[in-house]
C-alpha cells in the first residue's frame, strides 16, 4: 500500500470512528480520538 492509499484508508477509518464517537460517551473515547489528528 502506498502513502496515498494509507492516507485514504486512515480517513475512511476516521469517518467511521467519528460516527461511533458521536453516538457514544465522548469523554470515554477522547483519548484515542486525539491520536487521529496527525492524519489530518
Amino acid at each position: 500500500m502506498n502513502e496515498h492509499e494509507r492516507r485514504v484508508a486512515a480517513i475512511e477509518q476516521l469517518s467511521r470512528d467519528i460516527e461511533q464517537y458521536e453516538r457514544a460517551d465522548q469523554s470515554e473515547l477522547k483519548p484515542w480520538h486525539n491520536d487521529y489528528f496527525p492524519f489530518c
